[in-house]
Formats: C-alpha cells, structure tokens, sequence
C-alpha cells in the first residue's frame, strides 16, 4: 500500500478450490507420466524426503515438512523434464499456502499425509499409473479437505 507498507491478501475458499483444481490439472497426469517413464533409481533418490517428511510431520515442525514437502514434490515431477511446469507448480504451491496445518498436526493427521509420500514413491517405481493419479488427486484434495477444516470435500477428487 503506499505509504503504509504491504498488505497481506488471503484468498477466499473459492480461490484456493481453484488453485487446487489447477495443481490437480497438472500434478496428477504429470506423476502418473513420471511413473511409467522414469528410471526406479532417479526416483529411489527421493526417498530421503519421505523419512524426513515423516520425521518432521511427527516432530510437528510444519516449517521444515512444508519446504520438504514441496522440495519433494517438485523434484519428482522434475523427473518428467518439463521446467516450466516444475516452475508453474511451485508459484501454484506458494500461492496456495497451507492453512489449518498446525490444526492437521495437532489432531495427529499430517502424520498419515507425510506417509502418502512413501506409499506415491513406492507406487511411481512399480509404475502404477492408475494408482499414482489416484493418490495424487487424494493428495492434492487434503490442501483443501482436512487441511482447510472442511473434511475430505473437494472439487479436485472429481477430476
């Protein structure tokens, strides 16, 4: 504002549906890719982020499982070699920040989504497409269902 500094702008829920929506549009078809073409060793170098997810969801330090979350994400879909969606994501990630979290760390339930990034790991290198999109769209449906206090309803689990 001018003269007076910044002014932080929250997002209405209808913004942040449409935020998710669009990180469902790409992530959940992206990760999928990502699990039948790329190499089970690329993809075993992420599995250090999962322990530390876990570790850091139990912990509660919502600070670290944030950038750790989001380190993980945007590496795995590096590995489909498009940088520009790699980039797209990660202002979607930023612009979307994760709101009820110490709530979702409190009630016991950020510890079960840091799992579901071992279990998408461990997926991507059987190369279960189907099931990867699955999880993902479940994923991304947490940023709007438990994580907003709104239970598991979201426009992106119909996509």
């Amino acid at each position: 504002m001018r003269n007076k500094g910044y002014r932080i702008v929250g997002f209405s829920d209808r913004d942040l549906d449409e935020l998710a929506e669009l990180r469902a549009l790409i992530e959940v078809p992206t990760m999928a890719q990502v699990a039948l073409h790329a190499r089970a060793e690329d993809l075993e170098q992420l599995r250090p982020l999962t322990t530390t997810l876990n570790s850091t969801a139990e912990r509660g330090q919502l600070r670290e499982f944030i950038a750790v979350d989001t380190e993980f994400h945007l590496r795995a879909l590096a590995l489909a070699g498009n940088r520009h969606l790699v980039d797209n994501v990660r202002q979607l990630r930023s612009r979307a920040r994760l709101s009820g979290l110490a709530q979702l760390a409190e009630a016991g339930q950020l510890v079960n989504t840091a799992r579901e990034h071992g279990q998408l790991l461990d997926l991507m290198i059987a190369q279960d497409a189907g099931a990867v999109a699955e999880l993902m769209r479940r994923h991304i449906g947490h940023t709007r269902g438990v994580w907003a206090g709104r239970g598991e309803q979201t426009r992106t689990s119909a996509t």
